[in-house]
């Protein structure tokens, strides 16, 4: 037997389920749940279902609701241990993932920084390697200089020395050729001839006392001293040849002219070969700055 609802309710049910947009048109509803459905509510037919109908329906409804809570049931009721187990595993991953990268981090800075180190002391070691060639080669080169320097002016001195040596020989070997027997034209010719090269020493012997001076500028201090020597060793030869020459103006001359002579042109000539000697030792290849 089915029972009518006043016409109001009937009226008032359906359109409280029913929504409206922002224009005022109803919006579709949703389906009615399988329950609501199986008693015939909202299907417009106005008429109440059966008692076994209305059973049915609510032991359907009572099955959804305890199948949702035993779907809902063990997401709430997670022991609370569990949920700090989940996070701190969370945590741990993402502060591993956080310490690798910075670990990471540091490593390529060091590695970068060790690199850069290694390529700064290469660069160092390279500079100073071709600082300490580019000195030897500068000292080798300047060595080198000196050496022809000292050579030149060694060379100098001693050619010059040497002149004056052989002039002052000349100068006796024409005072020794001269005799008492000779005609009087012939002693005046050689007299004035001995005259002669005993001024051209003199003079040589003064152009020599400023290569003397260069000798004693280029160094070393041993060559200024073997230069004076040989320099000083000449006055006594002058000497020597003059005393011989105004003997034979006088016609006073005796063989211990000739004698004293020899002995200072020997004594002279020692001395220059002396400062030879010391000028071959200093421009040796192996010269050293002294």
């Amino acid at each position: 037997m089915a029972i009518q609802l006043p016409l109001g309710q009937q009226e008032i049910e359906p359109q409280r389920h029913q929504r409206r947009d922002d224009s005022g048109q109803p919006r579709p509803t949703a389906p009615p749940v399988a329950g609501v459905a199986a008693l015939g509510i909202g299907s417009g037919t106005g008429h109440v279902p059966s008692l076994g109908a209305l059973t049915l329906g609510f032991s359907v409804a009572s099955q959804t609701r305890d199948s949702r809570s035993q779907i809902a049931l063990p997401l709430e009721h997670v022991p609370f241990g569990h949920q700090n187990h989940a996070m701190d595993a969370g945590l741990a991953g993402l502060l591993g993932g956080v310490i690798g990268a910075a670990v990471g981090a540091v490593g390529a800075t060091a590695s970068a920084w060790i690199t850069g180190r290694k390529a700064e002391h290469q660069a160092e070691i390279q500079s100073e390697t071709q600082l300490r060639q580019a000195r030897l080669q500068l000292n080798a080169e300047w060595t080198r200089a000196l050496r022809e320097s000292r050579k030149s002016a060694y060379l100098a001195f001693a050619e010059s020395c040497h002149l004056v040596h052989g002039t002052l020989s000349e100068a006796s070997l024409k005072l020794g050729g001269i005799a008492a027997s000779d005609p009087p034209e012939e002693r005046e010719e050689r007299r004035q001839a001995a005259r002669r090269l005993w001024n051209e020493a003199r003079t040589m012997n003064r152009q020599l006392d400023r290569l003397q001076h260069i000798v004693f500028m280029e160094g070393p201090s041993e060559m200024g001293t073997a230069a004076q020597a040989a320099t000083g060793a000449l006055v006594p030869h002058f000497a020597a040849v003059i005393d011989w020459l105004h003997a034979v103006d006088n016609e006073a001359e005796t063989p211990q002219h000739s004698a004293e002579q020899n002995r200072a042109h020997i004594e002279a000539y020692g001395k220059l070969l002396q400062f030879l000697y010391a000028a071959a030792d200093t421009t040796l290849p192996d010269i050293r700055d002294r």
